[in-house]
Order: structure tokens, then sequence, then C-alpha cells
């Protein structure tokens, strides 16, 4: 597969581009505008304002986004850094179009193995409020029962 021709900008020309009208930032040496994201970003706007026109990758990785996140810049890419002025990261998690194309592990994609787990987790947590609440009901009638003819009997 032929990787699609990018253009480059660099780390100055993205600087330009840090009002909340015209926002863009670099993270994994990709160049993003997330303008019109911006209102709809989950942590809140001023998180992207604060990034805007630099290299928000270390925010980013902060915040351990989700697969699922790393897939949502796609739509906002406009290209990358010079070669030049390009940073070594540990662990890059936007290849494009590799996260496009979901690289497979056993047949299945990773990011429908990252929506299965996320799924698995909430169905847990859910199992567990409901094993709580019944737990709650169950010392509660316990509690009353120890009364004769329940709350009528108090004082």
């Amino acid at each position: 597969m032929i990787e699609k021709l990018r253009r480059q900008f660099t780390v100055d020309e993205v600087k330009q581009h840090d009002t909340p009208e015209d926002l863009w930032m670099i993270i994994y040496n990709n160049v993003y505008n997330v303008t019109h994201f911006a209102k709809d970003h989950p942590g809140g706007v001023e998180v992207l304002y604060d990034c805007g026109g630099v290299d928000a990758t270390e925010a980013f990785d902060d915040v351990a986004h989700s697969d699922d996140a790393v897939a949502m810049l796609e739509p906002y890419l406009v290209g990358e850094l010079v070669p030049s002025q390009r940073v070594a990261h540990k662990n890059c998690r936007t290849s494009f179009p590799e996260v496009t194309s979901h690289k497979k592990l056993s047949g299945k994609s990773l990011l429908s193995f990252s929506s299965w787990f996320q799924t698995y987790v909430y169905v847990l947590l859910v199992m567990l409020a409901l094993s709580t609440i019944m737990i709650y009901v169950a010392i509660q009638k316990v509690k009353w029962s120890s009364y004769p003819h329940g709350l009528s009997s108090l004082p």
C-alpha cells in the first residue's frame, strides 16, 4: 500500500495557529487542526487551548488517552513536522495509515480488542454495583427484622 504524501510543516508554522479560532497542535510529529473539535473535547476546551501551536505529545500521553481517542485524531490531521524537527517518541501511537488499517492481532483488530476490553470492564463494574446494592438491602432486612412489628414497634 502506498502511503499518501502529507504536507510538511515547521514548528514555527504550527506556532502561528494558537488561537481558539485557529488551533493546531503537534502530537507524535503529526500536525492536527483541532479548531472545530475543541468545543467537543471531553476534557474541556481549556486543555486544548493550553496546547495550541505547540507539541502536545507529552500532555496527550499524560492523560493516557485510549486507542479510540488516538483514532479520533485522524480526521484532524493536516500534515507532519519536517524531518529535521521530528522528535523520537518511545511510544508513538499515531502513525497513519496504520491506525486506520487496524493492525491485526490473532485475526482481530487492536481497536476492536480495546473496545471489547472496555465493555468487559464496564460489565464488571455494573455487576459490582448491583452486588453492593443487594448486600446493603440484605443487611437492612436483617437489621429491621429484629423488631417484632417492623418500624411500628419503635418508640
